[in-house]
């Protein structure tokens, strides 16, 4: 038997006893700002008192970053002033992964600004970057360094194809769509047989990716909170990522295919209870499995149905024509009251239209109303305009609630801020401006073009 291998690889992790629970965090660190906040309390966010220094761009990282930020936690996002990426990554992706984070522009290349980058070491409990191979250590940011200066600190490195084992592709880079390719999802998604397809220029796999680092370096700190050894290297890649979308095709065994499924633009379905179908005004997906062909009978709309389990070919062609006579609405409830399950074929602008709702740029605790879709509009957003953005859609906790950050600020707007929470004096960080190490501002517009 063949399966997929852990995504997530913490260093160091030997047997240990637990000891008494302590603080998440593993108490104050020297210099952070001073918080009364009691992770264990009701209606603390759980991750209330960690610091994130967020080094990383694109979206796996960010989106990882914004993950702890939305469970509490205080997550600098740290840029440089001379971006290797244009505006759409560097200024547009962040609107959506970097809510609820602070924005510090810092130059690690010059000197002072590494010694910055380690006074914000001493006070933090967790790093996040997805650097290429070897940046990281040109920038004397790398975890062997780091770990030197506070080594209790998280240490989270994503990147294209690492592997738990070093191997030949290891210091390669590479985006998601490239990782796509790599691991068969545009040849699943174009079906057998076909041309590759690409799943869209950032799929499923940066997410994914994003969640499982958060997913390592929860492990990581609640490790240190059990009494085991605190501060960790925490890496995955968008490789291992994919391998979860790749589920059905990483197990195998001898004498059994995998991944036996529809593929290809034109697949509808598995059979005539599981698959998608086109009603008089629009579409719709209807799901049950061959056990409940015994209950089409129940259906008024479908008087005449064949329920044989080897009349398939004959059941999808009614099933087809007589869907298309009524209409999404009519048959979602006659499905349903049968005990199928059946939803419309939404779209994205379908998904506004019936759950979007406003809030203010200030006032984010109103975006949870209850429904397990939801989708909210920032009225006075920072860039000038209403934006639409998907609040938190994750686990949540009874007694710890899950925090919609506020809209990513201008870059560099709390450079002065985080500067001072860490000692720096006001005379000191004009300094620090005058000579470009730091910036509170990265361009006149909000959204460069």
């Amino acid at each position: 038997v063949r399966q997929l291998g852990l995504q997530t690889h913490l260093s160091d992790s030997p047997d240990f006893k637990p000891d008494p629970p302590c603080s998440l965090s593993g108490g104050q660190t020297k210099g952070a700002p001073p918080t009364s906040a009691d992770p264990t309390a009701s209606d603390t966010p759980i991750l209330e008192g960690v610091r994130v220094l967020d080094l990383s761009n694109v979206l796996a990282g960010p989106a990882s970053a914004r993950t702890l930020a939305e469970y509490g936690a205080d997550v600098i996002k740290i840029d440089t002033p001379d971006p290797y990426f244009g505006p759409r990554v560097h200024n547009w992706f962040p609107m959506e992964v970097s809510l609820g984070k602070r924005s510090l522009i810092l130059n690690l290349k010059a000197d002072p600004g590494r010694d910055i980058f380690d006074r914000l070491v001493e006070t933090a409990d967790v790093v996040v970057h997805n650097f290429r191979p070897g940046v990281a250590e040109r920038l004397g940011i790398d975890y062997e360094r780091i770990h030197r200066i506070n080594p209790k600190l998280v240490y989270l490195n994503i990147t294209a194809l690492d592997g738990p084992k070093p191997g030949p592709w290891m210091n390669r880079p590479g985006f998601d769509p490239m990782v796509q390719a790599a691991v068969g999802i545009q040849v699943r998604y174009g079906g057998e047989g076909n041309p590759p397809v690409l799943h869209g220029w950032a799929s499923c796999i940066d997410y994914i990716t994003g969640y499982s680092g958060t997913f390592g370096i929860v492990l990581a700190l609640l490790r240190a909170k059990r009494g085991g050894p605190p501060g960790a290297l925490v890496r995955t890649s968008l490789a291992q990522g994919g391998q979860l979308v790749q589920v059905p095709f990483m197990f195998s065994a001898d004498g059994h295919s995998t991944g036996a499924e529809p593929q290809g633009q034109d697949a509808v379905g598995e059979h005539t209870l599981h698959r998608i179908y086109q009603a008089s005004d629009g579409w719709l997906f209807l799901g049950g499995s061959v056990d409940d062909l015994p209950k089409l009978a129940q259906i008024d709309l479908l008087d005449g149905i064949l329920i044989g389990s080897e009349q398939e070919t004959e059941r999808a062609s009614f099933l087809e024509e007589r869907i298309r006579q009524d209409s999404v609405d009519r048959w979602i409830v006659a499905f349903v009251e049968a005990g199928f399950g059946c939803h419309r074929v939404d779209d994205v602008e379908d998904l506004r239209r019936m759950y979007l709702h406003d809030v203010s740029a200030d006032q984010t605790d109103t975006w949870d109303d209850g429904r397990s879709i939801s989708a909210i509009r920032v009225t006075d957003h920072p860039a000038g305009s209403e934006v639409d953005l998907c609040p938190p859609a994750y686990a949540r906790l009874k007694s710890a609630p899950l925090k919609l950050g506020k809209s990513m600020p201008p870059l560099g707007a709390q450079s002065r801020e985080i500067l001072k929470e860490i000692g720096f004096s006001d005379l000191e960080v004009d300094r620090y401006l005058e000579d470009g190490v730091v910036k509170e501002r990265f361009h006149e517009a909000y959204l460069p073009h």
